[in-house]
């Protein structure tokens, strides 16, 4: 099965490298830029075609949180735009576009997270950042959500129809999954089971994507479900970050061109400089 996920996402990367402009846009950032205003003010700014996941990725090493990202099925032309290489169009006239996201600047002002109330003056920052992109005109509506200890989620509530108008979204995670034929096996194996069953219980096709594959096959798991047979999906990715020896962050983006999701899983890291002014990743473990 894992191999089937594989050569779905390689073809996935081949199309999209062959399709899509290669150089970043020279406005969008690499990463997120946190700014500390004073001792109870700090601000975001990003530019990128997913905006919001720029954001937590910017909160996430910033901070040292756990934030998870979820984004929408996105489908209209309010959230999608044609990325398609000029060249390449040129040579393939009739081709399809090819779909990327449409976002691009934000920023917000927040409150000062404290590392004495971490959890706390986490959720307050992010739910302030969120209100705020909710009123951009970028991608997908969100909300933050606590899973637990020191986690959090951004999931996303509801994308733009043809009309311009928001529907909501079923957050996928939220799905209940049969783990009767799986309970025990390595981190990656759980996770390509739980993308099986994902699929078959949403009606909406998703495939592992990047992770961590060491420390993922060396991360034995034994999935708690008590009496059922049945388990919420993002509580068995929760359950495989205890399990590893870093805790694990997930991105699902959705592909608007195949349709279908993508989750990945990384090791969480805080940020670090150094006193040359460079910066190192530090793991971190917070489950």
């Amino acid at each position: 099965m894992w191999s089937r996920s594989i050569y779905k996402l390689v073809i996935w990367l081949s199309v999209s490298f062959l399709v899509v402009n290669i150089p970043v846009h020279a406005q969008y950032f690499r990463r997120a830029i946190v700014e500390h205003l004073s001792p109870s003010m700090a601000r975001i700014s990003v530019n990128d075609p997913r905006p919001m996941r720029q954001v937590v990725e910017g909160m996430r090493q910033t901070y040292g949180l756990l934030i998870d990202y979820e984004e929408p099925p996105y489908f209209s032309s309010y959230d999608v735009a044609d990325v398609t290489n000029p060249k390449w169009r040129a040579q393939h006239p009739n081709a399809q576009p090819y779909l990327g996201m449409s976002g691009g600047a934000f920023s917000s002002d927040f409150p000062e997270i404290v590392p004495a109330r971490l959890d706390t003056s986490a959720k307050i920052a992010l739910e302030k950042i969120t209100a705020d992109y909710n009123q951009s005109n970028n991608p997908g509506r969100f909300a933050v959500r606590i899973d637990g200890p020191h986690r959090l989620s951004v999931v996303g509530t509801s994308m733009r129809d043809q009309n311009g108008r928001l529907i909501a979204a079923h957050a996928l995670l939220d799905t209940d999954v049969n783990v009767s034929g799986l309970r025990q096996g390595n981190a990656e194996e759980i996770l390509e089971a739980l993308c099986v069953e994902l699929t078959k219980a949403s009606g909406l096709s998703v495939t592992p994507g990047t992770i961590p594959p060491n420390m993922m096959i060396q991360t034995r798991v034994t999935l708690d479900t008590g009496s059922d047979v049945s388990i919420q999906a993002r509580k068995v990715l929760m359950q495989i970050s205890a399990a590893a020896r870093n805790s694990l962050v997930w991105t699902l983006n959705w592909d608007p061109n195949q349709r279908f999701y993508v989750l990945n899983l990384t090791a969480a890291e805080k940020l670090e400089k150094r006193p040359d002014g460079t910066t190192q990743p530090i793991p971190l473990k917070l489950d």
